[in-house]
């Protein structure tokens, strides 16, 4: 179980092991897994300690003979958790998140604001509580999948993709790219993206 992160991790997969993963829309972390996110900012949870930490996990670790058994299974995990409410964040908070996510996180958190009649530190408290980042950090993620879409999906060169995804320049962008993701412009064929759609 990994929070909120500003940085990539590597996961040693060895031969013979299967696993399945979810990633959670903002508002979801706390339905599903019963804590807010900020609680576990920049972790990760393994095994026993994953499972102190939201006991109902521990209904996912008994062995499956294929990986489907083992989806299926995550997939009904999240479904019961989540119940009738498809929804858990206010109007605002998606109205909010929504913003970011347009301007792919080059909008100022005080244009935000303004856009929505609300104070900086408002908006500064509804993402935390929402996401589990402050908003700059929030923004950097969307803005590096950005980058990652324009190389990847529409094959823009790392000059083009760094002006269309607002970073300063080329480096600042390949810095990102390595930062979020361990990754250069020239490996992203084997990344893979997860949108909020899949």
């Amino acid at each position: 179980m990994t929070g909120p992160t500003t940085a990539y991790y590597d996961v040693a997969v060895e031969p013979g092991m299967g696993f399945a993963g979810i990633r959670l829309r903002p508002g979801f972390f706390q339905c599903i897994l019963g804590f807010k996110p900020i609680s576990l900012r920049e972790q990760t949870l393994v095994d026993d300690v994953a499972i102190s930490a939201c006991p109902p996990l521990a209904t996912l670790c008994a062995e499956t003979d294929t990986p489907e058994a083992l989806h299926d299974r995550l997939i009904g995990f999240v479904r019961s958790r989540v119940g009738q409410d498809h929804a858990p964040l206010s109007r605002q908070t998606r109205r909010i998140l929504s913003a970011f996510h347009a301007s792919s996180g080059r909008l100022p958190v005080q244009d935000i604001a303004r856009m929505h009649g609300l104070s900086a530190r408002t908006v500064q408290r509804i993402v935390l509580d929402a996401t589990g980042l402050p908003p700059k950090s929030y923004a950097r993620i969307l803005q590096f999948h950005r980058a990652m879409r324009l190389l990847r999906d529409h094959r823009l060169s790392p000059s083009e993709a760094a002006v269309e995804a607002g970073y300063a320049d080329q480096a600042h962008m390949t810095h990102a790219l390595r930062r979020f993701g361990g990754l250069s412009p020239a490996r992203l064929a084997d990344a893979t993206l997860v949108t909020l759609r899949d």
